[in-house]
């Protein structure tokens, strides 16, 4: 499972520091959890961290590294096999340190040079030509499930190897994307009903973690392995800016176009698009919300977007509103300046040239400000709309209830805050997201939707749901 921040732990507009030395890198990370010993003055030693300019070596129990001559050799080993050794400088060491840290004393140390002997080390270990460990834990029944999907993809890796590959070269942009667009109508049932069967396997399972962790790394073998080869799989498992679910991957959703760099890539691609479609799903949902916001009432109404993502729903609402009288202020709040560039960009683009009666900013400001008691909120004028598509997904029930009230409280008379969450109903997203895609959210119940408006006092609540049936939709209005 990949390393990931959560979504209240990235800096957003917090100012970063320059950084003035090297920095050391996690030896589990570096080495992809088979890092070497260090063999120094005849004792194994596993190595915590690694840096341009030396190690951070665990000292063994009963093991005295005081009084030791600084100038030593030192031996990196894989499994036995030695691979490197270069001089070190031993620092002064205190006898009640855990830790022991040696510094190169030659020239040139090269981390990739080092990090390809152990990788070559450890090909020729036991580690590489050991039997797959058999996962007792997990129910044989779901065994039997992930090698359908893995049944599934090979059939149509098969039918697209012998039919289409051998013309793919030749083929027009328009004839490629039609035959992706007709591989993605022709798998969307089985697909559709593949994924909720993972569903009703892995549901039960939800509030216990050592389960989901064995079948969250099993999954991950067998069916992410052959899916990742899919564009928007790829990212979002890999998930290249710290966290799942930036504004790229939003954006594959929305767009529902053919990616990938063969017609096998595109169709995995397009697999992905048929999981995400609940994202569209609610986006749509928000877009219609904003076509009824004009009651009529207003000469200026004023609407913002937390956790705005690329505020799909915005543009389309502004090219279909060109000749409305109305004015409208958008704030679009994030804590990814690109997506909230990409966003404001986008809506601008959106509008015809007449009209001037329409702002559109962006506030880019981290999760933390949000919720503290004098956020930057204070500047922003009594909202009519405020609603968020998906942020609160990664929000404690706790965090919910905080943002959800002070959200409620920054709403005018009469005015409305809509609120999306993924749900754990049995035709969701809750196996592609948190099983294939370790893309780890609370997939909440209608009782649990209702909860995060415990503190708005006076409020007119309800929960609706996308017309998917995999995203709840809260709705807290307040009273005029």
């Amino acid at each position: 499972m990949q390393s990931v921040k959560h979504y209240q732990e990235l800096k957003g507009a917090e100012a970063s520091g320059i950084r003035v030395t090297f920095a050391s890198k996690d030896a589990l990370e570096f080495f992809n959890n088979h890092p070497p010993s260090a063999l120094l003055l005849g004792v194994n030693f596993d190595i915590k961290e690694i840096s341009l300019t030396g190690l951070v070596l665990e000292i063994p129990e009963r093991v005295s590294m005081t009084d030791v001559p600084g100038s030593q050799i030192l031996t990196l080993l894989q499994k036995g096999t030695a691979f490197y050794q270069c001089p070190v400088i031993l620092q002064p060491q205190q006898s009640s340190t855990k830790t022991l840290t040696v510094l190169y004393d030659e020239k040139g140390v090269d981390l990739e040079v080092i990090a390809r002997k152990n990788a070559a080390a450890l090909a020729v270990s036991e580690t590489a030509t050991r039997k797959p460990a058999v996962t007792y834990s997990v129910p044989a029944e779901y065994k039997i499930y992930c090698t359908e999907v893995l049944d599934f993809l090979s059939d149509r890796r098969t039918f697209i190897e012998r039919n289409i590959t051998p013309y793919e070269d030749y083929f027009t942009l328009e004839e490629t994307e039609s035959v992706a667009e007709g591989l993605e109508q022709t798998s969307l049932t089985a697909w559709q009903q593949l994924c909720f069967q993972g569903n009703e396997l892995v549901l039960p399972h939800k509030g216990d973690a050592e389960a989901r962790k064995d079948l969250k790394s099993f999954t991950e073998k067998l069916v992410t392995y052959e899916l990742v080869k899919g564009l928007n799989w790829n990212r979002s498992y890999f998930k290249p800016m710290g966290y799942p679910g930036d504004f790229k991957i939003m954006n594959y959703m929305y767009d529902h176009r053919p990616e990938g760099t063969d017609t096998y890539s595109r169709y995995l691609h397009m697999l992905g698009l048929i999981s995400g479609g609940p994202i569209v799903s609610r986006m749509e949902y928000i877009s219609r919300y904003l076509k009824e916001l004009n009651d009529g009432s207003e000469s200026m109404y004023h609407v913002m977007s937390i956790g705005s993502g690329p505020a799909r729903e915005v543009q389309r609402f502004l090219e279909d509103t060109y000749e409305a009288g109305e004015g409208y202020s958008f704030t679009l709040v994030d804590q990814e300046k690109d997506a909230l560039d990409y966003a404001i960009n986008a809506a601008y683009r959106s509008l015809a040239p007449s009209r001037s009666n329409v702002i559109v900013s962006g506030m880019h400001t981290s999760f933390t400000e949000m919720l503290r008691p004098m956020s930057t909120f204070r500047h922003i004028p009594q909202q009519d709309l405020i609603y968020s598509a998906g942020l609160l997904d990664y929000l404690s029930p706790n965090m919910c209830r905080n943002l959800t009230r002070k959200l409620y409280e920054h709403l005018k008379p009469g005015g409305t805050l809509l609120v999306g969450n993924v749900n754990d109903a049995p035709m969701g997203t809750y196996w592609s997201m948190e099983y294939v895609l370790d893309w780890t959210l609370f997939f909440r119940s209608e009782d649990e939707m209702f909860d995060m408006a415990a503190g708005c006092q006076g409020a007119d609540v309800s929960v609706d749901m996308d017309e998917n049936g995999a995203v709840y939709m809260l709705k807290v209005v307040k009273q005029a």
